[in-house]
């Protein structure tokens, strides 16, 4: 699959070093999802490499839900092995 980068919630399920957004980003929540291991890792950054959400799938692979985000300057997805995940924006 493809990333969807101008749909809501963005959905990330191909992971990258470039840079998927050099703006300012309010982020409400990110979502791991759709994982099939509990030791997949994944990592959301902002444009300077700075993690505001990453870590591994659940042993039940229920979805890994992020505390309330606020603002970030950017944002690439340097880690994700498999899964996908879904950024709640405003």
């Amino acid at each position: 699959m493809a990333n969807s980068l101008g749909t809501r919630p963005i959905k990330i399920d191909t992971p990258g070093t470039t840079v998927l957004f050099t703006s300012w980003m309010k982020v409400d929540n990110v979502v791991f999802t759709k994982y099939t291991a509990d030791t997949q890792q994944f990592s959301a950054q902002d444009q300077n490499g700075n993690p505001f959400f990453e870590g591994t799938g659940k042993a039940d692979l229920s979805p890994v839900v992020s505390t309330k985000i606020t603002w970030i300057n950017g944002l690439k997805v340097p880690i994700l092995q498999g899964g996908q995940l879904e950024i709640y924006v405003r």
